[in-house]
């Protein structure tokens, strides 16, 4: 016997309620996408595309969901005829007949069973799957739509976040930079365990204060102050040290035919562990009178030249050479031990202060990229000073020579200091090397690069450096303020007419950060924002 079509009613009806809850499910989400959005937006942590990302997945998601669950919710072939007999006006036909379906005993069963099969006939189905919603539903989805695309127009906000996302990116790119200089100190064969350890506590310090800040100036604080850690690690007297040593080892090599001419020339190349190797090696018993005696003046002379830098060293030489006129071979060779072992530890200081300047020297240009990163909301501007200046945070200078922090094993330099007289330069990247361990100093570098020409700049007004953002400002010595101009490159000194010299590299991010602290105000129009990001990125080197 032929049944009524409950099933395909069942799913029209199925197909009806999951339609009309997406409708209905359209206003949940756009407001939901905009209780969560606007928050987000106006604290800037949310860019323009990520904002209507959001809103559609909420929106779309929604309402998809809300489809499923209409479909996929339970629906009873009763229920399914009372909507049918709803919809088309026929009473209880239908779920009379279906509640009699399972009675065919009864007399009526067969009638009813008829009756609802003619009046079924008579309707059309696809009438099931028509429904209207409130118009109130209808307005208040289209304001929000509306509210939705308002929001997404508005540049100010999304502006704010794109400089804030910009500073993170920045700020998490110095994290990892940190990170690798740590991991390239911990490979550092040259380095004592007591040395990478204190280089490493001052990095990780570094690190950990970078993590929690909020801003590129927080950032750049963080590595100022891990950059006059380091300087301190890197003193002047390492400095003097080095050039003395230096300018011993020329001398001692001027004279060929010396046993000390291949401890000079180690020493003039910067090997000190060769230097300490051939001292110790030197073999004193065979000389005759005469050649002990040209040998311990020119043992004086070394312990002369080292006399103010390192006066242990200076000392075992000058016993060596007096031992050497006693005619006391096994004295004379004892205190050149002791040399050895004293040029030895020279070689340990002065690695800790190349390893520490190299270091200041890589957080110097994390400085120079963080002020870069505040730049413009649209761009990359990271990359413009990334390749060069490493001398800005490279510490202190050593006349006449710098330290070439090779070592064979602790990288290429990070960025040369400046020289005498010079404008520092530098890739700013390290490269890994072999086991590095006796070449801290090198003679004959320019800090000028390799043409020995320095650049010219524009004059810039003068301008009162502050240090990682602080409240303390520091006055530049040689004039009042606003007087003179700013206009060389090398170190900073005064000139006879009061005029001041800071390379451009450096005057420039002073600058630039207030410059773009102060296009945070929102009492600026963002059309003079503009103008002011593309006056500051034209100066850009």
């Amino acid at each position: 016997m032929e049944e009524l079509p409950v099933s395909r009613w069942m799913t029209l009806l199925k197909v009806r309620r999951a339609a009309r809850w997406m409708l209905l499910a359209l206003p949940a989400g756009a407001s939901v996408s905009l209780g969560i959005a606007l928050p987000l937006m106006f604290s800037a942590n949310l860019l323009r595309r990520e904002f209507f990302i959001l809103a559609g997945l909420l929106i779309v998601g929604g309402s998809l969901l809300a489809g499923a669950l209409g479909y996929l919710w339970p629906l009873t072939p009763l229920q399914a005829a009372r909507h049918a007999e709803r919809v088309f006006q026929q009473k209880e036909r239908f779920s009379t007949a279906l509640e009699y379906r399972g009675k065919p005993e009864h007399p009526l069963s067969a009638a009813l069973q008829r009756d609802a099969l003619r009046a079924a006939g008579r309707v059309t189905t696809e009438g099931l799957l028509r429904f209207s919603l409130p118009p109130l539903q209808l307005w208040v989805t289209l304001a929000l739509l509306a509210a939705i695309g308002v929001t997404g127009s508005l540049r100010l906000p999304f502006q704010r976040a794109a400089l804030r996302r910009q500073e993170r990116e920045a700020i998490h790119r110095e994290i990892e930079a940190v990170e690798a200089l740590r991991e390239e100190i911990a490979q550092n064969d040259s380095l004592s365990p007591e040395d990478k350890a204190r280089l490493d506590a001052i990095l990780g310090e570094a690190e950990r204060t970078l993590a929690q800040a909020e801003t590129a100036e927080e950032a750049a604080a963080a590595l100022e102050d891990a950059k006059q850690s380091l300087k301190a690690l890197s003193p002047a007297e390492a400095q003097a040290l080095a050039e003395d040593l230096r300018t011993a080892g020329e001398q001692a090599a001027a004279q060929p035919h010396s046993p000390l001419a291949g401890v000079g020339q180690a020493l003039a190349e910067g090997s000190l562990l060769d230097a300490a190797q051939q001292l110790e090696s030197l073999d004193v018993t065979g000389l005759d009178a005469a050649g002990r005696e040209a040998l311990a003046g020119q043992l004086n002379a070394l312990a002369q030249a080292l006399a103010q830098s390192d006066p242990a060293l200076a000392a075992q030489l000058g016993q060596a050479a007096q031992a050497l006129q006693a005619g006391d071979a096994a004295a004379a060779q004892a205190a050149l031990s002791q040399a050895a072992q004293a040029l030895r530890q020279d070689n340990r200081q002065l690695q800790q202060a190349a390893a520490a300047q190299q270091a200041a020297a890589q957080l110097g240009e994390g400085q120079q990229r963080l002020a870069a990163a505040g730049q413009n909301a649209q761009g990359s501007t990271g990359q413009q000073i990334a390749g060069g200046n490493g001398a800005q945070g490279g510490g202190q200078n050593l006349p006449g020579g710098l330290w070439n922090g090779q070592q064979n094993g602790s990288g290429g330099q990070a960025g040369e200091g400046q020289g005498s007289g010079g404008a520092g330069s530098g890739s700013g990247h390290s490269t890994p090397g072999g086991e590095a361990g006796d070449t801290p100093i090198q003679p004959g570098n320019s800090a000028a690069g390799t043409s020995g020409e320095t650049v010219p700049y524009e004059p810039l007004a003068p301008v009162s450096p502050r240090l990682g953002g602080g409240e303390e400002s520091i006055t530049l010595p040689g004039g009042e303020s606003g007087e003179g101009a700013i206009t060389g490159e090398g170190v900073i000194q005064p000139e006879a007419g009061g005029e001041l010299q800071v390379p451009y590299e450096e005057a420039l991010p002073q600058y630039l950060a207030p410059a773009y602290q102060a296009l945070e105000d929102e009492s600026i129009p963002p059309d003079v924002r503009d103008v002011i990001r593309e006056y500051f990125s034209s100066l850009e080197p």
